[in-house]
């Protein structure tokens, strides 16, 4: 049975609220560090492309 848990937490810095939603799954196969590390690779890869066209 896959257990899956989610926080919710709100943050103000200054004019702006961010609310950030946390979810945590026994079956992941990555860690947070390791995927914010592919999706900021694959945005830069994105952004090289577009420019070069």
């Amino acid at each position: 049975m896959e257990r899956n848990l989610l926080r919710i937490t709100a943050r103000r810095y200054g004019d702006s609220i961010y609310i950030v939603e946390n979810a945590v799954s026994d079956n992941a196969n990555e860690n947070v560090s390791d995927k914010l590390k592919r999706l900021m690779l694959a945005d830069a890869e994105s952004l090289v492309k577009q420019k070069a066209s």
